[in-house]
């Protein structure tokens, strides 16, 4: 990302974020082939990683979620 950000692209990359960890979860949940569990386990790690950055730098932005509800401030 640049050193300007976009707010609205911003939000909605995190939102696309904690989707895509979301779907990585229930994914592992249901697998049961050795090869997909290898190819979830790297996926969510990546999701996770990524959604960990973005929150940093949330977090250097002062934006903060409205507890329970996905909104952010």
């Amino acid at each position: 990302m640049t050193d300007e950000i976009n707010l609205e692209e911003f939000l909605r990359e995190l939102h696309d974020s904690r989707r895509e960890v979301e779907v990585a979860r229930q994914q592992f949940d249901f697998v049961l082939d050795p090869l997909l569990i290898d190819h979830l386990i790297f996926r969510l790690g990546a999701a996770e990683k990524h959604l960990n950055y973005l929150l940093q730098l949330a977090r250097k932005m002062n934006l903060y979620a409205e507890e329970g509800q996905g909104q952010w401030s």
